[in-house]
């Protein structure tokens, strides 16, 4: 673990320093954080008035949300409200928040279930492949669902369900 978090860092800034295109995304990036409030129209910026707005619609729809087809309805009606100058995206960028406003704290459960059953099941496995890549896969997804809706792109959500049946396939469930 702490080996790879000294090689992270160590491509991290070597990539910061020697490149001009890194360099000024990474800036831009932090630049975009600092002054959220002020500069909306940024990606960053957008993500986060996408996940504000997308939580607000979740907060009036706690439970079961507001399903799929209404979603988008949703989210336009609190973007005119809170914030019109920003414009709006179809996806949410982060599919946690995606599954609050669809599908409410059911929806979220049952996502973050499905993660948790993978990994318990990896780790109670005895095969190695299992134990390594079962544990891997949700994790990896877990992570990443925070910055895009991957289980809803056709090629990621795709990978995953593979993945998941090729990993997962003589796991049974026992109490």
């Amino acid at each position: 673990m702490i080996f790879t978090l000294i090689i992270s860092s160590g491509i991290f800034g070597s990539a910061y320093m020697t490149s001009n295109i890194f360099n000024s995304r990474v800036d831009q990036t932090i630049n975009s954080v600092i002054h959220f409030h002020e500069i909306k129209n940024t990606s960053v910026g957008r993500r986060f008035v996408m996940a504000i707005n997308g939580l607000e619609v979740f907060l009036n729809h706690p439970f079961i949300g507001v399903g799929t087809g209404d979603s988008p309805v949703e989210i336009s009606k609190i973007n005119l409200v809170n914030s019109p100058e920003v414009r709006m995206s179809k996806n949410l960028h982060n599919m946690y928040i995606t599954e609050m406003v669809q599908f409410g704290m059911v929806g979220l459960v049952a996502l973050l279930w499905l993660f948790y059953s993978q990994v318990r099941a990896a780790l109670s496995s005895n095969d190695t492949l299992l134990k390594h890549l079962g544990v891997t896969l949700p994790i990896l997804y877990f992570t990443i669902c925070f910055g895009e809706s991957y289980l809803l792109i056709h090629q990621t959500g795709l990978m995953f369900s593979v993945m998941s049946a090729f990993l997962y396939k003589n796991f049974r469930l026992s109490n």
